[in-house]
């Protein structure tokens, strides 16, 4: 038989102000100002999490040797892309060119190969709760605040 544990502290305040400190798991965008209403569904930052990254070898792709691919490149390091735009080329008679397999920017240029990291997935913080917007840091946390009772104690529902 397994034992029971139940903390011996709970705290039941009847009417206090809480704060709570919501944190975007990357820096992304805030999407509220300090001192604005927010209710629970509310967005109020989103992020961009768990991109992809594809590693192109423009030489092979254009049939030509490391060294000459600079001169081929239609997109720069840094630069954003869509899917199928042209990267490098058209080279030869075949006019070959090397496309972009997704939406995303050229994160690095080497060798000859480019590193491309393409959009991630779009990560949405809503509030939580109704309150105001205390506190931000511009990129990854937003303070909510508001006034009600507050019960921190410990449950469980007998599953594990």
């Amino acid at each position: 038989m397994s034992e029971i544990f139940l903390p011996s502290v709970t705290h039941v305040i009847a009417m206090t102000t809480i704060r709570r400190e919501r944190i975007l798991p990357v820096p992304g965008a805030i999407a509220v100002r300090v001192n604005e209403k927010v209710q629970a569904a509310d967005v109020i930052a989103e992020a961009e999490i768990n991109p992809k990254h594809y590693y192109l070898d423009i030489a092979r792709g254009l049939g030509i040797a490391p060294g000459e691919v600079g001169r081929h490149l239609s997109r720069q390091q840094g630069e954003r892309v869509d899917a199928g735009d042209v990267i490098a080329g058209p080279v030869g008679i075949t006019r070959r060119t090397v496309r972009a397999p997704a939406d995303g920017r050229i994160a690095a240029i080497n060798n000859g190969r480019v590193l491309l990291e393409a959009r991630g997935e779009l990560y949405q913080m809503r509030a939580g709760f109704p309150g105001v917007i205390v506190a931000t840091d511009g990129a990854q946390i937003v303070t909510v605040e508001t006034t009600g009772s507050l019960v921190q104690a410990a449950w469980g529902n007998g599953k594990t």
